[in-house]
């Protein structure tokens, strides 16, 4: 009995998250309550971005046994100054191009009827980025829309900027530097965690024409981007290993 009144309450939960007023309004109660009442004052947050390398990282934090939260998308560190944090990065466009995919092959969850056949590659979208109909689905969508300029603003990192950033580019580097130069974890048990096979959908190639276009749309998370990029080594350095407790 109990498994059945499970799987109703299931199916009734993705029936309403497919409603658009539902689902923008489970998203702003969520919103609210991780940024105005769920925060803890002298937590280490690790802030996730979606399709920047996260997953990858949360689930090292979780083995490891760290004490550091690892927030879910919902988190914005630039509606909250006493927010102490470590996040990751990724090039913008290629952020948004994965989340493209991402939510195509894996999520799934869209809220507009036959909205991958109008556009089954992401240089479709990006020949559309300005249409109305296009930024509504983004904007509904948590992968494509959740970049840089949703969780921070320059003047924000001025004053509060990450006690840590990892580089997509990078990231088995960073990692290994995390995880083992400042915090003393066994290599070889870190490495057998980060074999992560990376480009495995095959994306299709945008134009310089769809890159300068999709560029314009992002230029807010490119400024961003690339303010942390210019920060991020003398930021990682600073970084101290007492700074971390474990569980």
């Amino acid at each position: 009995m109990l498994y059945f009144i499970i799987m109703l309450i299931n199916i009734i939960t993705q029936t309403l998250k497919k409603n658009k007023f539902i689902y923008q309004l489970n998203e702003n109660k969520k919103f609210f309550f991780e940024n105005f009442l769920f925060t803890k004052v002298n937590k280490l947050y690790f802030i996730a971005i979606p399709r920047s390398g996260t997953t990858l990282i949360g689930k090292l934090l979780h083995y490891f046994k760290l004490d550091i939260i690892w927030s879910n998308h919902y988190l914005k560190p630039k509606f909250n100054n006493k927010i102490i944090y470590i996040t990751a990065i990724r090039n913008p466009i290629q952020r948004f191009v994965s989340a493209f995919y991402h939510t195509k092959f894996n999520q799934k969850k869209t809220f507009y009827k036959n909205f991958f056949l109008k556009y089954p590659e992401v240089s479709d979208l990006i020949d559309d980025i300005n249409d109305k109909n296009s930024i509504s689905h983004i904007k509904l969508t948590h992968v494509l829309n959740e970049g840089l300029s949703t969780f921070y603003t320059i003047d924000y990192l001025k004053k509060n900027p990450p006690k840590f950033i990892f580089l997509y580019d990078k990231i088995n580097h960073e990692l290994n530097f995390f995880f083992n130069k400042i915090l003393g974890f066994n290599k070889h048990e870190l490495n057998k965690r980060i074999l992560y096979k990376y480009g495995v959908t095959k994306k299709k190639k945008l134009t310089n024409t769809q890159k300068k276009k999709l560029s314009l749309f992002l230029k807010n998370d490119i400024e961003i981007y690339n303010y942390l990029l210019k920060i991020r080594k003398k930021t990682n350095s600073k970084f101290k290993s007492f700074a971390i407790k474990k569980f």
